[in-house]
């Protein structure tokens, strides 16, 4: 092929990467993106009847700002029952979260006083979606 046909080539396909570059830098949104980091591996208490208290964060990695709803905590024990202790947001524009930026969560477990452990994960709903963080034990009275 002579060199007028490789420079019609290379014009198609640079006109093809300038459009798509202005689209996705003017019209495509990936809406908010939330991330959960820093949430705990594992939590253990030797005393029963002190709070154990942790905190982890909530990224925005999208380009939109992320409107939290709720902040669900999940405990699962041995036996298969299951609590959840819910935060609900009203309104939801209470909580909000920018794009590129982080918000603190804490969290205070309060204290069975009695030997028990369970499982522990966090579910935060927000603009029609959710993330769930890993699951966690929870072990009160006795080491890991």
């Amino acid at each position: 092929m002579s060199w007028q046909t490789w420079t019609k080539i290379s014009s198609v396909i640079l006109f093809i990467i300038a459009i798509l570059g202005f689209y996705y830098a003017n019209y495509y949104h990936e809406g908010p993106a939330l991330t959960i980091e820093n949430f705990p591996v594992n939590l253990d208490s030797l005393d029963t009847t002190d709070d154990i208290q942790f905190s982890f964060f909530l990224y925005n990695g999208g380009d939109q700002t992320a409107f939290v709803k709720s902040i669900i905590l999940l405990r699962s024990y041995e036996d298969g029952s299951q609590v959840a202790d819910a935060a609900t947001i009203a309104p939801m524009s209470d909580f909000s979260i920018e794009p590129g930026e982080s918000k603190e969560i804490l969290v205070t477990l309060p204290a069975p006083d009695e030997d028990t452990s369970y499982t522990l994960s966090a579910e935060i709903f927000y603009t029609d979606e959710k993330v769930v963080s890993e699951t966690i034990p929870v072990v009160w009275g006795a080491l890991l």
